[in-house]
């Protein structure tokens, strides 16, 4: 049996199939982001996954929306 990664668990594609070096680890917990995306941090210590998530350019220019619909600059 293969053991998943918990983004595929999550329904994510993996990120070897995008190219990409880095997969969630099994310590981490994915949550829903108002942005539409998830957040991958460590339920112990979340502030670096968050950190990380808020520094995304999904994120970023969902932020920018926010702000621009509430009239900040």
């Amino acid at each position: 049996m293969t053991e998943w990664s918990a983004a595929e668990y999550a329904g994510r594609v993996p990120a070897s199939f995008l190219g990409l070096d880095r997969t969630p680890a099994a310590m981490l917990e994915g949550r829903p982001c108002a942005c539409g995306e998830m957040v991958w941090a460590n339920p112990e210590r979340p502030s670096d996954g968050v950190r990380q998530h808020n520094a995304t350019v999904d994120h970023m220019a969902w932020w920018e929306l926010v702000q621009e619909r509430q009239g900040e600059p």
